[in-house]
């Protein structure tokens, strides 16, 4: 009898204190939920811009359009006292995807300094104009990217006001294709146009269209002067079509008609299902936690039941008392 009460006791201050150990983690997860944020800082941010410059096309590549939606994603967080905003730079690294590239310094400080030169941008006319850059220096230290915009142009990315466009820059870093990013931009600009009576959706004629992608009125015409049109759609509307279809959380189920005048095509007319950025950023987040806390939750029993049976150093009569629980 007397045995018996030594090896429940002894049973019970084992379970007592995998139970303190399991409460001191569960603690933690609290305070990790209270004052952490579990998103990395690149992800699941809003971005605004105003409509005047979303229509401006720029010479960007696709990964200096990732570049320029990360910083103006950075402009929510403040200026510091150089007036620049700051992107952590193995959060960016990791976010590009350049992790394994030997090079990837290199490659990003020449992709930041074409991000300056390519960010040129005009208003007006010849008689009466504003032209220069949206980015007038970039540098970087041990920890962080900085990028300076130009003092003329922020009113155009700072200010939030009816006239401005709301991206997910979780959507539009992921496309491959420039033309994607910029259907994207234009197609959420113009989105009022789906509730318009006035408008059987989104309208863009050609030359628009060429626009947007930052196309030349020469591209796609042929050496007889015939405009290559099955080739202009299936290499820039088709591809960005099925890309955003594939990739987009504020755009699904995106397609197009054809309005003709004649044989001639007048106009493509774009119509989607839309869901407000801010909903997917406030849903991805609660997933996010929800899973985090369940993980955590998780590894914090197996943590009891592996601390009780790695440190409780007794018979197996002892250990054969877990069916208790």
């Amino acid at each position: 009898m007397r045995v018996i009460e030594i090896l429940t006791s002894t049973y019970i201050c084992a379970k007592l204190s995998a139970r303190n150990k399991y409460n001191e983690i569960k603690n933690h997860i609290r305070s990790i939920k209270m004052t952490k944020n579990i998103d990395n800082s690149l992800q699941n941010q809003i971005i605004a811009m105003s409509n005047t410059l979303a229509e401006k096309s720029t010479q960007f590549n696709a990964v200096q359009q990732k570049l320029f939606y990360v910083s103006l994603a950075a402009l929510k967080h403040g200026k510091n006292s150089n007036n620049e905003v700051t992107i952590d730079k193995k959060e960016l690294i990791e976010y590009l995807g350049f992790d394994s590239d030997n090079n990837k310094y290199t490659r990003l400080r020449y992709q930041f300094k074409k991000l300056m030169i390519n960010s040129f941008v005009q208003f007006g006319t010849d008689e009466e104009f504003i032209d220069g850059v949206l980015i007038t220096l970039t540098r970087s230290d041990r920890y962080n990217y900085y990028v300076k915009f130009n003092d003329y142009f922020t009113p155009l990315l700072e200010e939030l006001a009816d006239n401005y466009v709301r991206l997910l820059d979780d959507d539009v870093t992921s496309f491959d294709s420039k033309f994607s990013m910029m259907l994207y931009q234009n197609l959420l600009k113009d989105k009022w146009k789906l509730t318009n009576p006035d408008f059987f959706g989104i309208d863009y004629s050609t030359r628009k269209l060429k626009s947007i992608f930052g196309l030349s009125k020469d591209d796609y015409v042929r050496k007889d002067n015939h405009f290559d049109r099955y080739t202009f759609e299936h290499t820039t509307i088709d591809k960005a079509i099925k890309e955003i279809n594939e990739k987009s959380r504020c755009i699904s189920n995106l397609s197009y008609k054809k309005l003709k005048k004649g044989n001639r095509v007048h106009a493509y007319i774009f119509s989607f299902e839309y869901c407000d950025p801010q909903d997917v950023v406030e849903k991805v987040k609660k997933e996010k936690r929800m899973e985090a806390l369940a993980k955590a939750a998780a590894d914090s029993r197996q943590m009891t039941l592996d601390d009780y049976r790695d440190n409780v150093k007794y018979s197996d009569d002892v250990k054969n008392l877990e069916w208790w629980k």
